[in-house]
């Protein structure tokens, strides 16, 4: 793909120099559903490096912003990120001033629960693609767009929100020093960032990929955060391995001083991550070859182009399964298989792959009541 963009800077420290870690097999560019003809996909080969100076791993080169969100695909579905949002809400609501912008809102789920939680702060969603069929509320409203130097801070905002949208920033410490400049002196800035470190450790997919573009240490990005001037006030964890709150409030600036010592952790890290896909690939194909069921793999995700990228073998696949009404009916962008709701494997002799990272247990237990005589693969456990 000739669109690539070369990174020249480390996007902690604008850092130089860099070490090379791994290559991927080639990677879908965009990570929802899609209509359109197959032949139309694309698929990029992913290169990690690891600056020397502060240890921050990332890819050597990014995609532009349209291509890999050339559509909205993030729904929310599942009773974790229902909890997540609550939580986080209750969050936003103890911690915001003035009027509330969140940045890549989605579907608007975390709006809903601000306003359920009894939160009356004017709500706006700052998002490329707004998905706004499942909008219930009207009191939060969309800008489409993205938080760049163009776009201009509504009167009124003294809360900048990011609910697992600041580590798709291309330019994180670019971001921030933006931040910095927009918000007021009294601004807050509230973060729900995922826990990397963990989510390495388990092999989720959502952790590294086109979106997800560097993997830093938390310890790191509060550093970061406070060479900008915003002090940490208050760190709420979510779950186990799932997420971190940060309450950030504007205070004196610090110098951000690089650890040697993350250069090596951060690559090693990196390269376990995805030489673990190669491992969980093989060791999956092994059980699906026992059977001639048709397979099902699931979500239509990330997390499901993962295995196919690595290799899951697909010689019997039927289908992709997902409980999303918007990916149902459409195709998982960069593979043939159509996408079902879960209730097309209901008395149907199948093997289904199940990969959903932290909602990987909530899923089984689903099927599981749909079709006990299924025979389910649970990738996690791999």
């Amino acid at each position: 793909m000739n669109i690539l963009v070369q990174r020249i800077s480390c996007v902690v420290c604008n850092g130089k120099n860099f070490d090379s870690l791994c290559r991927t097999p080639p990677i879908p560019v965009f990570q929802g559903c899609v209509s359109s003809a197959l032949t139309d996909d694309e698929s990029v080969a992913m290169d990690w490096i690891v600056c020397t100076v502060c240890g921050c791993a990332m890819l050597s080169h990014t995609l532009p912003l349209d291509v890999i969100y050339m559509g909205g695909h993030a729904t929310s579905l599942g009773g974790i990120w229902d909890s997540h949002h609550k939580n986080f809400a209750r969050f936003v609501d103890k911690h915001h001033s003035g009027d509330i912008l969140e940045v890549g809102g989605g579907v608007g789920k975390l709006g809903l629960y601000y306003r359920q939680s009894g939160g009356t702060a004017p709500w706006l969603i700052l998002e490329p693609n707004p998905l706004n069929q499942t909008q219930a509320d009207a009191s939060l409203k969309y800008v489409q767009g993205f938080l760049d130097e163009s776009f201009e801070l509504p009167s009124g905002v003294e809360t900048i929100v990011f609910s697992h949208s600041l580590e798709h920033i291309y330019d994180l410490a670019g971001m921030i020093e933006l931040l910095s400049e927009k918000l007021p002196d009294e601004g807050r800035l509230l973060v729900a960032w995922p826990q990397l470190e963990t989510w390495l450790e388990q092999g989720l997919p959502g952790a590294l990929n086109w979106e997800h573009t560097f993997f830093l240490p938390v310890t790191v990005l509060t550093d970061l955060m406070a060479s900008h001037g915003f002090m940490l006030s208050e760190q709420q964890d979510f779950g186990s391995g799932h997420s971190h709150f940060f309450a950030f409030n504007r205070g004196k600036e610090t110098p951000f001083t690089p650890k040697e010592h993350n250069v090596i952790e951060s690559g090693e890290r990196v390269k376990r991550y995805f030489e673990g896909f190669k491992n969980r690939v093989v060791a999956i194909n092994k059980v699906i070859e026992q059977t001639d069921a048709p397979l099902f793999v699931t979500p239509a995700s990330v997390y499901t182009q993962y295995l196919l990228a690595f290799g899951l073998n697909i010689e019997n696949l039927a289908g992709i399964l997902d409980n999303s009404e918007v990916k149902q009916g459409k195709r998982l962008y960069g593979y043939h298989g159509e996408v079902f709701s879960t209730d097309v494997v209901r008395s149907k002799s199948c093997t289904i792959v199940v990969n959903g990272g932290a909602h990987t247990e909530e899923i089984l237990n689903k099927i599981s009541l749909i079709n006990p005589s299924a025979t389910l693969i649970n990738a996690m456990k791999f």
